[in-house]
C-alpha cells in the first residue's frame, strides 16, 4: 500500500514537472509574440515507460503499468522550404532595391523634365543664338548668348560633378557594406559555434536558431548566399562556393584597391587576396552602378560635350564677329562635362561673336547655321537634343525597372512572410487556449499529489490506531 502511494507521488511529480514546463513555453511564446523571427516552440510529450509489477499471481492481474508522462523536446516549428524561398527573394529584393534607391537619386540629379533641368538650358541656348541671328548687332542679345553659353556650362559641370560625387557615395556604401557582411558573418559564426554545443549536450537551441535565422537573411539582403547544413545543427555559408562561414568560424572581406581606379573598393578575400565573385544582393547592385551605369552615363555626356564643343567651334571661328575678328573658338577647346566653359577671348569681348559669315555688320547667317545645330545629325544619327533626351530615357527606364522589380519582389516577400507566419507565428488565441488545458492538467495533477499525500497519512497515522 505505501509502495503504492510512493509509486502515485511520482506519477504526481512527472505530471507536475510536464505541465509547468509547457506552461513556460506557452509563456515564452506569448512573450515573443511580436518577436522578429521568432519561431512557435511546442511542447511534444508521451508515456513513460511502463512498469511491470512483481506478482506471484501474474496471470491475474495486469503485467505492466503506466509511470506518467515524459517530455520529450520543445520543438521549434519551422518551414525549412518556406525559409530557403525567403532567402532567395531577399537577396533579390536587396539586389533591385539598391539599384530603385540609386537610380532615383541620378534622376534627381538630371531634374527632368523642369525649367531647372539641363535640357531646359540646353533650349534656352540655341535660342539665343536664333535671337543673335535676328539682331547680329545687339549688345544686349549678344551679353545673353554669353550668359546662355555659361548657363550651359555651369548647368552640364554641375550635373556631371553630382554623377561623380554619386559615384564616390557609392564607393564608401561597398566599403561600409564589406564592414557589414564582416560584423554579421563574424555573430553568425559565433551564433553558429553556441548552437552546435548546445546540441551536442542533447539540448534543442530554438532561439539560437531562430537569432541566427535572422542575420542570415540580413546577410542575404547584402550578398548572394547559399546556406548548406552541417552537423548539429550548424550551418555553412557560401558565397559562389566559396566559404564565408563555416562551423570552424567566418572569413573576411576586405576593400582593395580596384584595379580600374585605385581610388575606389574592390571586394577581397583577406585570406587569399583573390576577389569576391558577388552576383546578387545590395551589394552587387552597388557595384555595378558605381563601376558600369554612373560611368556610362558621364561617358554619354562627354561624348555630347564633345561634339558640342567641336561643331560650334568649328562653325564659330569660319565666322566674323562685329569687330571684323575671326578665328576665335565660343567653347575652350579644352571643355569636357566635367569643365564646359566658353572660351576666354569671346567671354572677355561680346563683339568677337561670330554671327556673320560675310563679315557685313547686319548679317546674322553665322548665328543662324549654329542654332541649326541643335537639329543636326551628329551623334549616330541623333540630334544633340535627341541623344540628351535618349541619355534621360535610358535613366527613366532603368530607374522605372528597378522600381516595379523592388515593388514586386517586397510583394513576394510578404507573401511569403505571411506563409511562414501562418505556419509559425505565435497565435495569441491558441496559446491562451493551450495556457488553460497546461494549467487544468497541473490542478489535476496537484490534486492527484493530494490524494496520495492522504492515502499516505491514512496508511501511517491512522490504520495502526484502528488495530488497537
Amino acid at each position: 500500500m505505501i509502495r503504492g502511494a510512493f509509486f502515485g507521488l511520482e506519477l504526481a511529480q512527472r505530471a507536475l514537472a510536464a505541465q509547468q514546463r509547457a506552461v513556460d513555453v506557452t509563456g515564452h511564446n506569448v512573450a515573443n509574440a511580436n518577436s522578429r523571427g521568432y519561431s512557435r516552440q511546442v511542447v511534444r510529450m508521451s508515456a513513460s515507460a511502463p512498469y511491470t509489477l512483481p506478482s506471484v499471481a501474474r496471470p491475474s492481474q495486469a503485467g505492466q503499468v503506466g509511470t506518467g508522462v515524459t517530455l520529450d523536446e520543445i520543438r521549434r516549428v519551422r518551414d525549412t522550404f518556406l525559409d530557403f524561398q525567403a532567402l532567395g527573394e531577399t537577396q533579390r529584393l536587396g539586389r533591385w532595391a539598391s539599384l530603385r534607391d540609386s537610380l532615383q537619386q541620378v534622376e534627381v540629379v538630371f531634374n527632368e523634365p523642369s525649367e531647372a533641368g539641363l535640357r531646359t538650358v540646353l533650349d534656352q541656348f540655341w535660342d539665343a543664338f536664333s535671337q543673335l541671328s535676328l539682331e547680329p548687332e545687339s549688345t544686349a542679345v549678344r551679353e545673353l548668348v554669353l550668359q546662355r553659353g555659361a548657363a550651359l556650362g555651369e548647368g552640364m559641370s554641375h550635373v556631371y560633378a553630382q554623377l561623380s560625387a554619386l559615384e564616390r557615395n557609392l564607393d564608401e556604401t561597398v566599403r561600409a557594406q564589406l564592414q557589414e557582411i564582416n560584423a554579421l558573418a563574424g555573430e553568425i559564426a559565433a551564433v553558429n559555434r553556441q548552437i552546435m554545443a548546445v546540441t551536442g549536450m542533447g539540448d534543442q537551441p530554438n532561439d539560437l536558431l531562430d537569432r541566427r535565422g535572422v542575420l542570415i537573411e540580413e546577410l542575404a539582403r547584402l550578398v548572394d548566399l547559399q546556406v548548406q547544413p552541417g552537423p548539429a545543427n550548424g550551418v555553412h555559408l557560401l558565397v559562389n562556393g566559396v566559404s564565408l562561414v563555416d562551423p570552424h568560424g567566418a572569413r573576411r572581406m576586405v576593400a582593395a584597391p580596384l584595379g580600374t581606379n585605385p581610388a575606389y573598393a574592390e571586394p577581397r578575400w583577406e585570406s587569399t587576396g583573390t576577389a569576391v565573385d558577388i552576383r546578387g544582393g545590395s551589394l552587387r547592385a552597388l557595384l555595378d552602378l558605381r563601376d558600369q551605369v554612373i560611368p556610362g552615363i558621364r561617358a554619354d555626356l562627354d561624348a555630347m560635350t564633345a561634339v558640342l564643343v567641336n561643331e560650334v567651334n568649328a562653325l564659330h571661328r569660319a565666322g566674323f564677329g562685329l569687330d571684323g575678328s575671326t578665328g576665335y573658338d565660343f567653347f575652350d577647346p579644352a571643355s569636357t562635362a566635367a569643365n564646359l566653359a566658353l572660351d576666354p577671348a569671346v567671354a572677355s569681348s561680346p563683339r568677337r561673336l561670330a554671327a556673320s559669315t560675310s563679315g557685313e555688320p547686319g548679317d546674322g547667317s553665322n548665328a543662324l547655321a549654329i542654332a541649326g545645330l541643335r537639329n543636326q545629325p551628329l551623334l549616330g544619327g541623333a540630334s544633340l537634343d535627341d541623344y540628351y533626351r535618349g541619355v534621360i530615357a535610358g535613366v527613366g527606364v532603368r530607374a522605372r525597372e528597378a522600381l516595379r522589380m523592388a515593388e514586386n519582389q517586397d510583394l513576394l516577400l510578404r507573401q511569403i512572410d505571411h506563409q511562414r507566419q501562418a505556419f509559425s507565428g505565435v497565435s495569441l488565441d491558441e496559446e491562451m487556449a493551450n495556457l488553460i488545458r497546461y494549467q487544468h492538467a497541473y490542478n489535476a495533477a496537484a490534486r492527484l499529489m493530494t490524494a496520495m499525500d492522504e492515502m499516505l497519512d491514512t496508511v501511517i497515522a491512522r490504520m495502526g490506531l484502528a488495530g488497537r
